[in-house]
């Protein structure tokens, strides 16, 4: 067989037939154990130059703001209805009774 440097092969219907003789044919390329130490080299030449971490965290940035996007209440309000947590306010505690009905008076209009 030929080399298969930077090459993919994928055989359909490899449980059986003719997929699983090519399929055996490949496995048993003597080329094989050379294509994958070079594949292997390039792969640690690549994390040298930037690690798979780094790679990771970027995407998952970039998939974290395509799906927040600028505006996070509606997922802020969801995480808040599935968690139980109830709705954020500011609690400040009347001085008197009356003067707790008479905010909540000004704030419902009644």
């Amino acid at each position: 067989m030929t080399s298969k440097i930077n090459k993919v092969a994928i055989v359909t219907g490899a449980s059986r037939g003719i997929g699983a003789a090519v399929a055996e044919r490949l496995a048993r390329d003597p080329g094989r154990e050379i294509w994958l130490q070079e594949k292997r080299a390039a792969r640690a030449y690549d994390e040298a130059l930037k690690p798979l971490a780094a790679y990771r965290q970027e995407e998952l940035a970039r998939s974290y703001e395509c799906f927040f996007g600028a505006d996070r209440s509606y997922h802020e309000a969801r995480r808040r209805f599935v968690y139980k947590l109830g709705a954020p306010c500011a609690v400040t505690p009347p001085t008197s009774l009356a003067e707790g009905f008479a905010t909540i008076g000004r704030s419902t209009g009644r």
